[in-house]
């Protein structure tokens, strides 16, 4: 395969894995936010124990997939400035 070639699709790769890393740091940070919001303006009590185990699902929903992308694109990212400072030298 042309170098050239190579190269294009490994930036494709690294900005589609950028992105998502992006995108889940977006999404974590706004949920933390809104929760943070909530509580500050005490919209969310935690002396009530139902509202609080809604809190903790919802968080476990939102954050897992958030983190697992994370961890993932970072994984990937490193991959990939691997290979393209392989394939200049």
């Amino acid at each position: 395969m042309d170098e050239k070639l190579k190269k294009n699709i490994l930036d494709l790769n690294y900005n589609k894995y950028l992105q998502y890393k992006v995108t889940a740091i977006i999404i974590s940070f706004t949920y933390i936010v809104a929760i943070v919001i909530a509580w500050i303006t005490w919209q969310l009590n935690l002396d009530n124990y139902f509202q609080m185990l809604v809190v903790a699902i919802f968080s476990i929903l939102i954050l897992t997939p958030s983190i697992y992308f994370i961890i993932i694109s970072n994984k990937h990212l490193k991959k990939i400035i691997e290979l393209l400072k392989s394939q200049r030298t």
